[in-house]
Parts: C-alpha cells; sequence; structure tokens
C-alpha cells in the first residue's frame, strides 16, 4: 500500500514537471499580447455588435436577479398569510366570527 502511495507521488511529480515545462515551451512561441492587439482591429459594427451582446447579458442577469428576489418575496408572503390563516382557524372566537361574516 505504502509503495503504491509512493509511486504514485512520484508519477505526480513527474507528470507537474513535464506539465510545466511543456507550458513554458507553448508559451515561448506564443506572441506578446500587447502585438496582437496591435496586429487585429475590430471594425465598428463587430464593436457596437459586442456592446449590444454585452447589455442583452446583463439585462438577462438583472431580470434573473429580479426574479429570484420576487420569488423569495411571494415566499415570504405566501408564508404569512398561511400563518396567519392558521392563526385565525386555531382561535375559536376568531373562526366563529369569520364563518359568521361570510
Amino acid at each position: 500500500m505504502k509503495r503504491h502511495k509512493s509511486k504514485n507521488k512520484i508519477f505526480d511529480e513527474l507528470l507537474r514537471h513535464a506539465t510545466a515545462r511543456q507550458l513554458e515551451k507553448l508559451s515561448d512561441g506564443a506572441p506578446a499580447e500587447k502585438n496582437v492587439a496591435a496586429k487585429y482591429t475590430f471594425s465598428r459594427e463587430f464593436e457596437e455588435k459586442m456592446q449590444r451582446l454585452f447589455a442583452q447579458q446583463r439585462r438577462y442577469e438583472q431580470n434573473a436577479r429580479l426574479r429570484k428576489t420576487a420569488l423569495k418575496i411571494a415566499a415570504v408572503i405566501l408564508v404569512c398569510f398561511t400563518l396567519s390563516t392558521i392563526t385565525v382557524m386555531s382561535v375559536d372566537a376568531w373562526r366563529v366570527c369569520m364563518c359568521l361574516t361570510s
């Protein structure tokens, strides 16, 4: 059992080292971010579409938060209504009064 764990530790270390070396090799060949930004410029139409897409996503997230808040408020109102109905129906004097008025 101990031997198996030690083999796993050795394998993990070798894998970690190989991954780090491979990442280093890949990053050496990649161009710098400044060069990429200078080389590619997006059209005005594309930028406008992206801004509309970002705005649409923000609206969706705001609506989701609003929907979640509304559901919480509805749940609280339902619990309050249920508790008040149970309270009224459990007291004899109020129950008789409610039954006579309807």
